[in-house]
C-alpha cells in the first residue's frame, strides 16, 4: 500500500505542471530575529536552504554541505519565482550585513536595566 500512496503523490505533483513533479512553496527564515521571504521555491531544497541560512547566522559562521548540493540551491533560487537573491553567495552577504547593522544600532542603555 505504500508504494500506492507514493505514486499518487507523485502523480499529483506532476498534475501540478511543474518538470519532474517538483513543487513550490514559499519560504521563509529568521536572520536577526527577523522574517525574511525568500520565494517560492522548490520543496526539495528547504532543509539545505535553511541549514545555510542558519549556518551563516551563527557567531562562527559555517556550513557544512557538499558543492553540490550549493549548486543546486542556487539553481532552484534562480528558478523560484519572487526570489530576491540569486545564489548562496548572495545569502551570505545579506546575513552578514544585516548582522553588522544589528551590532551598530544595538544600544546597551535600552537593552539592559537601569
Amino acid at each position: 500500500k505504500m508504494e500506492n500512496n507514493s505514486k499518487k503523490k507523485r502523480r499529483k505533483n506532476e498534475d501540478i505542471g511543474l518538470p519532474g513533479g517538483k513543487r513550490l512553496r514559499e519560504f521563509y527564515a529568521l536572520i536577526c530575529k527577523e522574517k525574511q521571504y525568500f520565494g517560492k521555491l522548490d520543496t526539495r531544497i528547504h532543509t539545505d536552504l535553511l541549514h545555510v541560512v542558519h549556518g551563516y547566522s551563527r557567531k562562527r559562521p559555517r556550513i557544512k554541505i557538499s558543492s553540490e548540493r550549493i549548486k543546486s540551491i542556487d539553481e532552484a533560487l534562480r528558478a523560484g519565482t519572487d526570489c530576491p537573491f540569486n545564489d548562496v553567495e548572495e545569502i551570505r552577504r545579506f546575513i552578514f550585513k544585516r548582522k553588522e547593522e544589528k551590532l551598530r544600532n544595538f544600544d546597551a542603555e535600552q537593552y539592559y536595566d537601569k
